[in-house]
């Protein structure tokens, strides 16, 4: 029995909690083999000891050989940028089930709730004063998500409906990543295949992503200089966001180290190497 994974994204900063966790399931894989995308997730999985460490085969992210086939004809549009949207409990973390509803929380006490409504106003505020610009939002679905959405942006005194270049879209991430040229985001992989399609990439850190859950629910921090731009005021996030459709910002690559750790290989052969396990 072969067992694959559908996301596989780990942090170090979630490995003691994800450890814990998968240990209380007692999971028992010792005749099978586990195919995960990073050599993180192999960490984790083998010190939960649900198998032999050469049980487990750091396989690479289908999808990545597909984005390897675009990289050579990558295309750039100056005047698009995307958020790839996320919800109050981005970076794993759990709320109490009855502070939370459908991944969103229902109080400002608790989960990524301030962090939600400044990010997306602060994108709307760049939409509107920069109307030749196209802004596209991304959620991973679009029930419910879409509204929280356009409540944040309310609350900020904007109208979604009435801001023709701003698009909440349920476009194929890499597609989308392939249309921009700024790609904003946090604790996600679509922002480390913007990398990998050398497209800069802003990750903000402010609200409860800068002090209550930085420590322990924000990933790639190992990362952050030399990766990514980090803006930590929301004052400054449009100033960035101009800044990187510029380029006048210096241009940070992904490193190989950060591809084995979070994505294990980009090389095209991620379908081949699971094929040969068979």
């Amino acid at each position: 029995f072969i067992v694959m994974h559908k996301e596989c994204l780990q942090d170090p900063c979630q490995h003691k909690i994800s450890i814990e966790r998968i240990k209380k399931y007692r999971l028992d894989f010792n005749q099978n083999i586990i195919l995960v995308h990073n050599e993180l997730t192999k960490e984790v999985l083998t010190k939960c000891k649900i198998t032999k460490p050469e049980n487990i085969i750091v396989n690479g992210m289908l999808r990545l050989d597909n984005l390897f086939s675009l990289k050579k004809r990558n295309s750039k549009n100056l005047n698009v940028v995307t958020l790839f949207s996320f919800h109050h409990c981005t970076g794993l973390l759990i709320l109490p089930k009855n502070k939370q509803k459908h991944w969103f929380s229902n109080s400002p006490d608790y989960g990524f709730y301030e962090y939600f409504d400044t990010v997306h106003i602060k994108i709307a505020e760049f939409a509107i004063k920069n109307p030749s610009i196209k802004v596209f939002i991304k959620p991973k679905w679009q029930k419910n998500w879409s509204n929280k959405i356009k409540e944040a942006i309310r609350k900020g005194g904007y109208d979604y409906d009435k801001i023709p270049n701003l698009v909440i879209t349920d476009l194929e991430a890499q597609k989308l990543i392939r249309k921009s040229s700024v790609v904003i985001g946090i604790n996600s992989t679509t922002l480390l295949e913007a990398k990998l399609l050398n497209k800069p990439v802003i990750i903000p850190i402010f609200n409860e992503a800068k002090d209550k859950y930085y420590n322990d629910h924000i990933f790639f921090k190992k990362y952050f200089k030399k990766t990514f731009n980090i803006v930590k005021n929301p004052d400054n996030f449009s100033i960035q966001i101009i800044k990187e459709l510029t380029n006048k910002n210096r241009k940070k690559n992904i490193s190989k180290e950060m591809i084995s750790e979070y994505l294990g290989y980009f090389d095209g052969h991620n379908t081949n190497r699971l094929v040969s396990i068979f």
